[in-house]
């Protein structure tokens, strides 16, 4: 007796099986308030939780920020920041509820030109099997993965202004010149503009003088190049 041999009769045992599942959620949520515009910045929390029965490690999450958002910074959290878009989170995640939440902010690019950016963040590795995703596979229905969209307010404004470049007196036969300057002082760029210049009644056209333009012959001006947002312009001279 008491001598834990399993081959005599004396001894019996028996072994169960013990269902366990590995599972690894990621929700993804705006902290900073808008609205937003170029050179705003934008904060997320990204919070990686742990549903399974199993403990998770070595658990890294790619935060995949569309073109127009620059990462300004890491704000907090229990993770590393290994300076490729990739954070390694540092703690192990206990099973049934272990959780880690960490914050990241992004500057709008000056010259960002659309109305909206997203922002895509997914566990890319893990230690695990998960039982309803694949880490770094870019399936947006996964529960590793969320994204988060931003309305991004842009405005179009051009001006124009006139100016007398000829010096009077004038008289029957003078010539009368002038600087028309279109200037982008929007934040979006501007193409295909079109200026037309309308004389009174006693004034002939003589000539375009000057300026990155194409005269039309109608009286209208298209210029040549794009005006940049935010202070781009064009001067042409008749």
């Amino acid at each position: 007796p008491d001598n834990d041999v399993p081959t005599e009769d004396d001894q019996d045992e028996e072994t169960i099986e013990v269902d366990q599942f590995y599972d690894l959620e990621l929700d993804k949520a705006i902290t900073s308030a808008g609205p937003y515009e170029q050179g705003s910045t934008v904060s997320y929390d990204i919070t990686v939780t742990n549903v399974g029965s199993l403990d998770a490690a070595l658990v890294v999450v790619e935060d995949r920020p569309q073109a127009g958002l620059t990462f300004a910074s890491l704000n907090g959290g229990d993770v590393t920041d290994n300076g490729d878009g990739t954070f390694t989170l540092n703690s192990l995640l206990a099973q049934d509820g272990g959780t880690v939440t960490f914050n990241v902010s992004y500057t709008i690019d000056a010259d960002f030109q659309g109305t909206s950016l997203t922002n895509v963040a997914e566990i890319t590795e893990d230690d695990g099997d998960d039982e309803d995703s694949t880490p770094d596979n870019d399936v947006p229905t996964e529960d590793d993965q969320d994204e988060e969209t931003i309305s991004v307010d842009q405005f179009y404004d051009l001006e124009l202004d006139k100016s007398i470049t000829s010096v009077g007196p004038y008289e029957q036969g003078s010539t009368v010149s002038y600087d028309i300057t279109v200037t982008n002082v929007g934040s979006i760029d501007a193409g295909l503009v079109v200026v037309e210049d309308r004389p009174q009644a006693g004034l002939t056209f003589a000539s375009l003088n000057g300026g990155d333009v194409t005269d039309n012959g109608d009286g209208t001006f298209t210029l040549n190049s794009l005006l940049a947002q935010d202070g781009g312009t064009v001067t042409f001279n008749v």
